[in-house]
């Protein structure tokens, strides 16, 4: 009886050994799962009261605890669906809310939107992810992410050197577990943009990895540039892997579906890019986060000089207007000019502008030329007649406005033809003839020149100016230096009216873009 009881003594106190060994652990994952339900319930609290940044970082601080902790698939999924809610309002990026609910689903497969978020773009989204889903869900430690975390003393990134068109791109970087990374960003450009207008976001994968998914219908033409920068929680970068100057190079092997005459059909239900996108995302940057060094352009300033050629049908001298020497049908120089160019970019292909266009030309003295012929002294008066737009500065003036549409471009040369209208008068030089007899020849003792047709004559400069209104078109290209400075030519033809002529300016400068 004695060693009965001894024996059950003991196995008591085995079960109770072995009882409160397993619990601490089933305590502590039942603790990890409430935490983090705990985070979730706050971010959609927040996401409720429209504190869209504040939901997102506590989402990503709930994922970041979920890696070193024991916290069970589902609580993990369901923190990613939040995620992929949370940002599609934050942004309205399908890309964003993609890659979050792809990280869901690969957690658990049954992972689905609360109800209370369910949209038809998201539950699209949501489904068209499950669809493609293999029969049998890869295990989370399959060979594609053993050894994914791994020590790393600096921001890593193996360059991508080449790419299938159409087809989605994984790209990694990988930073120290103890670099205070908030977000990683990846800025990319294809050969026929002139800056880094596309970006992506890389996803924390584990302690030290981030990743992302490109779209596949962002992946086309023949050459992709890209960089990637890592910034803290104030948005400040603190490690790049290439930059905007010096940036990876990505070839693109084979063609895609992309079309871009069928962009503006390729509209969904809800207004956004629907199915099979016929056009690449927009930039889906939000005004909170980083701006690449190659940003967006939306202004521009251009300044010129140049010198012209006109065609005279006719025309009544300026100085001397009631001169009896008939003005021949030809070609007259319109010496030198500097013209200014300032205006926006509705797309990186369509730009207009407003331009100022003064010329140098011999001073005339307009009030002289008044008192000589007081019947003709309206023609010389106001923002029609008088000097560079009714002024009275020397020269004369063209304000105007011009739309310009890029049909070329690549990363360093943008071709454009352009268009516009405007206001003002040119002024083409001529010498018109003199009788030897005259006070003008007599006075200024110019030269007598024999004509065996007539009588002698000396040559007196005048000029002739078309205007006041006129219409043109022309063509041109812009190279780029840097992402500010470029330096551009243009061809541009005016047909100058009521008082009619035609003058083709060549113009060259440096353009700033902002």
């Amino acid at each position: 009886w004695s060693s009965a009881l001894s024996l059950s003594l003991w196995l008591g106190l085995a079960t109770v050994g072995l009882v409160g060994l397993a619990t601490p652990g089933s305590v502590a994952a039942q603790s990890a799962d409430q935490r983090i339900e705990q985070m979730i319930e706050k971010a959609e609290t927040q996401y409720g009261n429209l504190e869209l940044k504040a939901a997102e970082r506590t989402l990503e601080d709930a994922i970041q605890a979920s890696q070193s902790a024991d916290v069970s698939s589902s609580v993990v999924a369901r923190a990613h669906v939040m995620m992929g809610v949370i940002r599609y309002g934050a942004t309205r990026s399908k890309d964003k809310a993609r890659s979050s609910f792809q990280k869901a689903i690969e957690r658990d497969r049954d992972a689905s939107l609360p109800s209370a978020y369910k949209t038809p773009t998201l539950s699209s989204l949501m489904e068209e992810l499950k669809a493609d889903l293999p029969e049998q869900q890869p295990s989370t430690s399959s060979s594609d992410d053993q050894g994914s975390s791994r020590q790393v003393d600096a921001f890593t990134h193996e360059p991508i050197t080449s790419a299938q068109a159409g087809e989605s791109l994984r790209v990694e970087a990988f930073a120290p577990a103890d670099m205070p990374v908030a977000d990683v960003y990846m800025f990319f450009k294809r050969y026929d943009q002139s800056t880094y207008k596309q970006q992506a976001e890389l996803e924390p994968a584990d302690a030290t990895r981030f990743t992302a998914e490109i779209d596949g219908n962002r992946i086309y033409t023949s050459q992709i540039s890209y960089y990637l920068e890592a910034v803290d929680r104030t948005g400040d970068v603190i490690a790049r892997s290439g930059t905007s100057s010096d940036p990876h190079s990505m070839t693109v092997l084979g063609a895609s579906d992309f079309d871009p005459d069928k962009a503006a059909s390729a509209k969904g239900s809800d207004g956004e890019q629907g199915g099979t996108p016929q056009t690449p995302p927009p930039d889906d940057r939000r005004d909170d986060e980083p701006a690449s060094s190659g940003g967006r352009d939306v202004a521009y300033l251009g300044l010129a000089a140049g010198t012209g050629v006109g065609f005279l049908p006719g025309g009544t001298p300026t100085a001397n207007p009631t001169s009896t020497d008939r003005i021949n049908p030809g070609l007259a120089p319109a010496f030198a000019h500097v013209l200014l160019d300032v205006g926006g970019m509705i797309t990186p292909s369509s730009h207009l502008g407003i331009y100022a266009r003064w010329q140098f030309s011999p001073t005339q003295n307009f009030d002289a030329i008044r008192q000589r012929h007081p019947d003709l002294a309206d023609q010389y008066r106001g923002l029609t007649g008088g000097e560079c737009l009714g002024t009275g500065l020397s020269g004369d003036c063209t304000l105007g406005i011009k739309y310009r549409w890029f049909f070329t471009q690549n990363s360093n040369v943008e071709a454009f033809s352009s268009i516009g209208a405007g206001v003002g008068r040119l002024r083409h030089w001529l010498r018109l003839r003199q009788r030897e007899d005259s006070a003008f020849c007599q006075n200024n003792n110019k030269e007598i020149v024999q004509n065996p047709n007539g009588p002698a004559f000396c040559y007196r400069r005048d000029t002739v100016r078309p205007g006041w209104m006129h219409i043109g078109v022309g063509t041109g290209f812009v190279w780029h230096a840097s992402d500010v400075v470029s330096l551009y030519g243009e061809g541009y033809l005016q047909i100058l009216f009521p008082d009619t002529g035609l003058n083709l300016d060549f113009n060259v400068g440096p353009m700033f873009r902002f």
